[in-house]
């Protein structure tokens, strides 16, 4: 429960959490989303795991990047990362996900 703790207080170093936690975690989160079928009940429990994940992580970053007492430019990096990468998620699920659906959509209404 301590690395928990660590992680949301921003006691896990600014590296440490932006790059294991924020970054490289990510790659078993696209394994297991790639595994579940799109739409269905495993697949949505993934992706709402995955929203709180990352907001627990993104708290981190941000605290951690508060407390570090390197560079600044680092900190400020962090944190634009941390502000982005809502940004980037929420377009790349309407370029990847809505922007099909609605295309096959508007095909299966011209037929």
């Amino acid at each position: 429960m301590n690395t928990i703790s660590d992680l949301w207080g921003g006691r896990s170093g600014l590296a440490r959490t932006y790059w294991l936690w924020g970054v490289l975690s990510g790659i078993p989160w696209g394994i297991a989303l790639s595994l579940v079928t799109p739409g269905s009940a495993p697949a949505i429990l993934a992706v709402l795991a995955l929203v709180v994940y990352y907001v627990m992580v993104h708290v981190g970053i941000w605290r951690a990047a508060s407390q570090y007492q390197g560079a600044k430019v680092w900190a400020i990096l962090a944190k634009i990362a941390v502000l982005i990468t809502p940004v980037c998620l929420v377009l790349g699920t309407m370029l990847a996900v809505a922007l099909p659906a609605y295309q096959d959509y508007k095909k299966a209404q011209r037929h």
